[in-house]
Order: structure tokens, then C-alpha cells, then sequence
């Protein structure tokens, strides 16, 4: 038999912010939960952290498994999950109090697939980087949820700040990507939902050091953000909405290039070029193949173009001159 709600969390190293992670997820007091932890080959103390608070918690299960990366812990989860709902935290973030039993709530009383929640950017010290804000929006349709997500409007990329069905991960799984798996997961599951809702109540604290995805410097491995955003174009069969993954892609080809040159590691940065280069070419062939959004966009793919000529010389451009996504 189900139970509401499976919280999934890949923890790898994590022994200083575990605890708060887990305390802030078994305060939001939901009726029927379990909180399932793949240690992901930490060699830290997080294994004894979490052990801790499952004695004290039978809600807690912790799995260990061999370092493979976030996909593939999350994988491990599904397969565990016992939950009609299934969500995802990272292991050094944490939960607004309240925040499950309100999106409960929400995703009950539509009959909705995905709910999602607006989330704030923060340092350890809890000082705000930036607030991912949302308004309130019920959206109805494959297509238009697809929509939805795809072009980033009032939305975001982001699992931890969304409860899902269950039944949309039948025979679905995350690609074992190091970086953006999140990005074509979420794609492949707003396609298959037939109603969202989104909610304008903060509901996730996404904490930013320097271990965090978003704290670590460029290197070779951000390819796999190049990677999932072909993978999403390739999923998608309408051209008008294939559009928004091939900007995507091209805006991180840029971004990332533009961060590796600007740490100084040029060697790296030719290497990213060249290796990047077929992933940009097949997304510009599709932007220019009869692309629905020229007007919109049109200084964008001349840029784009600009890029592709002279990588060197437009990464040193000011950043604000980049037409980078939000």
C-alpha cells in the first residue's frame, strides 16, 4: 500500500548540513512521509549523522551505495519510494516550515501531476543571494505544461522545489548526467503531466558554497548541461517548443565558455570550444530552420552567430552584453 508522500535525498560528504536538512523535512509533520537517504560514497561522518536521527525517526531509511553522482542516488530512491508523491531535497539545503503540507494540499485539490513552490538562494549564513519567485498558476494541458516549463515562465529548473506523481516516473529515470540531469528530467515529466499548479509561497532554502553545484569552478564536466539540453531538444516534437532548449543550449555554451576563459584557463577554454562545437552547430541548424521566434529573438541568434565565428573574441565582451538565460 502507498503512503503520501517519499522525500528522496542523495547526500554525498554532507555530514554539516545533514542534520538540518532532515530536522526541517520531519518538522513539516506530514501525516504519512518517508524520507529516503542515499549516502553516495561520502567519506565523511554523514552516514553517522543520519543514523543518528533514524534511530530517533522511523520515517528516516538510509541506503549506501558506491559514488556515482546525484542521477544516480535519485535513481536508487525511486526504485525504494513507497510514496503516491515523490520529492527531491539536496542534502545541504532545507525546507520552509510548512511547505509540504501546503503543496499537498494544492496538488490534492486540482488532481494535479507537478506542484511547484517559489525558493530562495542562499549562503550558509542564510544571507539571500537571490529569491526564485513565482506567481500563483494553474496550467492545464500536456501541451501547455510542457510549455510551461520549457520556456522558464514563472518556473524553474529546479526538483527540490516541486512535488511529483508518482505515475509519471513509471519507466522513467534520470540520465546519469553530472550537471542539468534535473533540466531534462523535468522536461520529460512536465510533458507527460496533464495539470500543474504553481504556488507564489516559499517552500525550499537552496543553500550556495563553495561544495555546492553552484559553487565549484568550470571545468570539462559542464558539458553535461550542453548534453541534457540536446537531449531536450531532441525530445521535443513541436519546432515551436524545440526552440527553447536549443536557446538553451546555445546560452550555456556561451556562459560556460565565457566563465572558463575568465578563470584564466585558456587551454580549457579552446578544449570546451571544440569539444562543445557539434552540440552548438545542431542547435543553431535548428534555430535557423524556419525558427517561429525570429522576431523576439533575432539579436540573440545573431549573436549566436557572432559566438561561432569568434568564440575568442566575444567571451570578452562585458558579461551584461550576453543574452544568457535567467
Amino acid at each position: 500500500m502507498l503512503i503520501e508522500l517519499s522525500v528522496i535525498i542523495p547526500a554525498f560528504n554532507s555530514e554539516k548540513f545533514i542534520s538540518k536538512c532532515l530536522l526541517s523535512i520531519i518538522g513539516q509533520n506530514v501525516s504519512d512521509m518517508e524520507i529516503i537517504v542515499i549516502n553516495d560514497g561520502s567519506k565523511d561522518n554523514t552516514i553517522e549523522v543520519v543514523s543518528k536521527l533514524a534511530a530517533q525517526y522511523s520515517i528516516v531509511r538510509l541506503f549506501s551505495t558506491k559514488n556515482r553522482g546525484v542521477a544516480h542516488a535519485r535513481n536508487i530512491g525511486l526504485k525504494l519510494a513507497r510514496g503516491k508523491y515523490i520529492t527531491f531535497v539536496d542534502a545541504d539545503d532545507y525546507l520552509e516550515a510548512g511547505a509540504y503540507n501546503t503543496m499537498l494540499y494544492e496538488i490534492n485539490k486540482y488532481d494535479a501531476d507537478i506542484v511547484e513552490g517559489a525558493c530562495r538562494k542562499e549562503k550558509v549564513n542564510g544571507v539571500l543571494i537571490y529569491k526564485c519567485a513565482l506567481h500563483k498558476e494553474i496550467i492545464k494541458g500536456k501541451y501547455n505544461c510542457e510549455k510551461h516549463f520549457l520556456k522558464q515562465d514563472n518556473c524553474y529548473n529546479y526538483m527540490c522545489n516541486k512535488i511529483y506523481k508518482r505515475d509519471l516516473f513509471l519507466g522513467r529515470r534520470f540520465p546519469l548526467l553530472r550537471y542539468s540531469e534535473d533540466y531534462y528530467m523535468n522536461a520529460v515529466l512536465h510533458k507527460n503531466a496533464s495539470c500543474k499548479v504553481v504556488l507564489n509561497n516559499i517552500v525550499y532554502h537552496y543553500i550556495i558554497h563553495n561544495q555546492s553545484a553552484s559553487g565549484k569552478q568550470m571545468g570539462m564536466e559542464r558539458l553535461d548541461i550542453i548534453r541534457a539540453g540536446v537531449m531536450t531538444a531532441n525530445l521535443c516534437a513541436d519546432r515551436y517548443l524545440r526552440t527553447y532548449p536549443c536557446i538553451y543550449t546555445c546560452d550555456y555554451c556561451i556562459e560556460i565558455a565565457y566563465m572558463i576563459y575568465h578563470q584564466g584557463n585558456k587551454k580549457l577554454f579552446y578544449e570546451f570550444i571544440v569539444r562543445s562545437r557539434r552540440y552548438y552547430l545542431h542547435m543553431l541548424k535548428w534555430i535557423f530552420s524556419g525558427n517561429a521566434m525570429w522576431r523576439e529573438n533575432y539579436k540573440r541568434y545573431w549573436f549566436y552567430l557572432f559566438f561561432l565565428l569568434f568564440p575568442n573574441l566575444m567571451v570578452k565582451l562585458k558579461r551584461e552584453s550576453y543574452f544568457m538565460v535567467g
